[in-house]
């Protein structure tokens, strides 16, 4: 005869009970909002615990010896934070860091494990924070592609929204010679007349959501007027500039240049080149293979225009 894992089978038993509750709290209409997303099991000497997560952000937990529970959670690209009481006991709250795609720990034992779901919808929330400089619109703490605002991040040929190995004419998805898209004079390509990227091409949009973009070149001059205190600095060793807006608020460009071919141009130097979302249309001499940036120095920036093949850093925008 085999034998029973009796504290398996408690669990599926407290699992029930909790997943009943649950199913008692909600109406028909809200199934999908209250629907049960994954359940995280913590095993200790002489017992376990069991926690239950809920769509709506709230969950249910319970002890091996029968005692229940509510609690709170949030997710981002990053971390979860749960916030739960125990009987008599104050609120604590744990913050979980991913391990892998299939499971998070906290504080190197603990381990949740979720569901395709709630990795779907760990990686489609990411949480990006914004400053308000007192300007047109706010500004991103970081770079697309970087963590911290002191990292470079990804870099992005204009109007191509992933990153690349190359960064060459030959292989610009806009074409090299002859633009394909993003042109106001036939002798450079297709006319269109499109002068600002769209939300399909812009990559701050695409890979950061709707909320983002890039910014235009209005707004990146409006950045580096004299509304703004631009001093050159360092943060956490890496050299870059740091704008103080009119209100006092502060953001940091790290030294990122530019990506010429495979390599980064002159970045022992110190320079900074970021991309805008226009099309090079406002200097006496302006082409339509060219796109407006910002090229900052340790003692001088300059609004400028590159190739649209090259790879800059983006730094984006939101309202």
């Amino acid at each position: 005869m085999k034998k029973v894992n009796s504290m398996k089978w408690l669990s599926f038993f407290l699992m029930a009970i909790l997943s009943v509750g649950f199913m008692a709290c909600s109406d028909d209409d809200d199934d999908e909002e209250f629907s049960l997303i994954g359940m995280w099991e913590y095993s200790y000497n002489g017992g376990y615990d069991l926690y239950l997560f809920n769509g709506d952000g709230t969950g249910k937990g319970a002890t091996s010896e029968g005692v229940f529970w509510t609690f709170k959670y949030e997710l981002n690209a990053k971390t979860m934070k749960l916030v739960y009481t125990k009987e008599n006991e104050s609120a604590e709250v744990w913050s979980i860091e991913p391990i892998s795609n299939s499971s998070i720990e906290i504080d190197g034992e603990w381990i949740l494990s979720k569901t395709e779901k709630q990795i779907e919808e760990i990686e489609e929330k990411p949480q990006y924070e914004a400053v308000d400089l007192g300007l047109s619109v706010k500004w991103a703490t970081c770079n697309v592609g970087a963590s911290s605002p002191e990292e470079f991040g990804d870099y992005f040929a204009w109007g191509e929204t992933e990153p690349k190995s190359r960064y060459r004419g030959f292989t610009y998805k806009w074409g090299d010679d002859y633009m394909t898209k993003y042109c106001t004079e036939s002798e450079y390509g297709t006319v269109d007349n499109l002068v600002t990227l769209l939300p399909s091409d812009d990559a701050a949009t695409v890979n950061w959501g709707n909320d983002w973009r890039m910014p235009t070149f209005d707004e990146i001059k409006e950045l580096f007027s004299e509304k703004c205190i631009i001093e050159w600095t360092e943060m956490n060793n890496v050299k870059g500039v740091k704008i103080i807006g009119p209100n006092g608020n502060r953001i940091f460009l790290p030294a990122a240049s530019i990506l010429w071919d495979n390599e980064i141009y002159d970045v022992s130097e110190g320079s900074c080149c970021y991309w805008s979302s226009s099309l090079c249309t406002t200097f006496e001499f302006c082409f339509c293979d060219e796109a407006h940036c910002i090229w900052i120095e340790e003692d001088y920036y300059t609004y400028y225009a590159t190739d649209r093949f090259r790879g800059l850093p983006i730094r984006p925008v939101t309202k």
